[in-house]
């Protein structure tokens, strides 16, 4: 027992690491975590100089890129003149040309499958894809951008946006840069009418189904009316009109009213926003 006593220091130590590595380590990491963000996805090829800035650490991606290089939530990345980089957020790949900055950030830091805004402060990102993704979003001078191509029309269908005037609360390129604004902004100004489209286009077989389930009901075997609606700064629709329908049309007009009414889009900060489509089909 005696023989045992010079021992208990070095139990002690034993014993205190043991304590760190179940209580300690969890912290830092947590800590570590919470600093750098939760990564969001990577850097696969870098040419020239590019930057990655994270609060006040800046570092430089490696080249060649021989591992996937981490983004991480709140990163902004920076090219340089005559620099590149690929880069991959949710399998959809990107590129950033020869001096572009934008800040990656997710809607919710807490959760890795919030969605991605990407704010475009100088230049703008190349999407490499052709679907649009709905869980990354471009923003660029206050207003929301598709990211990749919208979804194909189907057959039989028609849309066409006949809106006037594009939405005009964002802030112009030149006056950003006299401004200097280089903030990354989750709640637009305003939706650009290429966003809004795509979200139209993504009702199209709700459309078909109104359109099919009037179809005995007197109708022609082709058909075209006009429906304005307003989007309110919260994202849903109000004010929805639909006009050059006879009055056979009555049951397609209510069930492409209701659909229309119960419409949502991403929320803006800026004026409500009027639109008008004209929509056919056959």
């Amino acid at each position: 027992m005696w023989r045992m006593k010079g021992f208990y220091p070095f139990f002690a130590v034993i014993l205190l690491g043991i304590l760190a590595l179940v209580f300690v380590r969890p912290w830092m990491e947590a800590n570590r975590v919470a600093y750098n963000g939760i990564v969001i996805g990577y850097v696969t090829h870098a040419e020239g100089s590019v930057r990655r800035i994270h609060l006040k650490d800046v570092d430089v991606v490696p080249i060649p890129t021989v591992k996937p290089y981490e983004l991480h939530d709140g990163d902004r990345l920076q090219t340089s003149v005559q620099s590149k980089a690929d880069f991959e957020l949710e399998q959809s790949h990107l590129e950033i040309p020869a001096g572009t900055v934008i800040q990656l950030n997710l809607g919710d830091s807490r959760n890795a499958h919030a969605p991605i805004y990407i704010t475009a402060i100088v230049g703008t990102p190349n999407f490499g894809g052709d679907d649009f993704s709905r869980h990354i979003y471009l923003i660029k001078y206050g207003k929301l951008f598709l990211l990749g191509k919208k979804p194909p029309l189907l057959p039989g269908m028609t849309i066409a946006n006949t809106t006037q005037v594009e939405a005009s609360e964002a802030v112009s390129e030149g006056k950003a840069k006299e401004r200097g604004d280089e903030s990354p902004i989750l709640i637009p100004q305003t939706l650009s009418n290429e966003f809004i489209e795509a979200a139209i286009y993504a009702h199209q077989a709700k459309m078909q189904h109104c359109w099919q389930g009037s179809k005995g009901h007197g109708l022609p075997g082709k058909i075209e009316m006009t429906v304005s609606f307003e989007i309110q700064t919260a994202g849903n629709v109000q004010n929805v009109r639909i006009e050059n329908s006879p009055a056979q049309h009555e049951k397609l007009v209510n069930c492409l009213a209701k659909l229309f009414a119960e419409s949502t889009f991403h929320p803006f900060s800026g004026s409500p926003i009027s639109q008008t489509f004209r929509i056919g089909f056959e």
